[in-house]
């Protein structure tokens, strides 16, 4: 369900509402990224609604936009709104908490909430990077900024406390 397509407004004497608009007339250009089972001109049920639970944003050089979510793993959408693609849509993978664009290649990142650690979308190969984190593969990752451009770049990520009292961390990635 797209945030923008629910309003709570006060109707009458004092009372509160939940009225349901069209997207059209709350934003330009609103898209379900991952779609509802009920149209949006209904109000969905519980049992039908899948909230997009949007975590980050990557612009990429092409225009294209990736969508990261907490529950459902990315989306690269079009300058209209497109969805063009699903990707990391399966397992831990899907729970991203952080999306970065790689301006040395534009290849794209995402760290992962639950396990998964940190995976790599490089011309349109998928690349994933727990043995390499060793035991930090298994926190939360936060936050991923890119610092510089071309081979001087360097990846920031900031790796979470996990659930058994581990301290996070920041990493510092600088290779291709």
């Amino acid at each position: 369900m797209p945030v923008c397509s629910t309003r709570t407004s006060p109707l009458g004497k004092g009372l509160n509402r939940t009225v349901a608009y069209r997207a059209s007339l709350i934003c330009r250009r609103c898209t379900d990224i991952w779609p509802d089972a009920a149209s949006e001109e209904a109000i969905p049920t519980r049992a039908q609604r899948v909230d997009d639970l949007v975590s980050g944003l990557a612009l990429m050089s092409d225009g294209t936009l990736w969508v990261g979510s907490f529950a459902w793993g990315l989306a690269q959408m079009d300058e209209a709104g497109t969805v063009l693609r699903y990707a990391l849509n399966n397992g831990s993978e899907r729970f991203v908490s952080a999306l970065a664009r790689d301006p040395a290649d534009d290849s794209i990142w995402a760290g992962h909430r639950w396990g998964g650690g940190l995976s790599r979308l490089k011309g349109g190969t998928l690349l994933r990077y727990e043995q390499a984190l060793g035991s930090l593969a298994y926190h939360p990752v936060y936050d991923i900024q890119a610092v510089g451009t071309g081979p001087e770049r360097k990846l920031l990520v900031a790796f979470g406390r996990t659930a058994s009292g581990h301290p996070g961390a920041i990493g510092i990635y600088t290779g291709e």
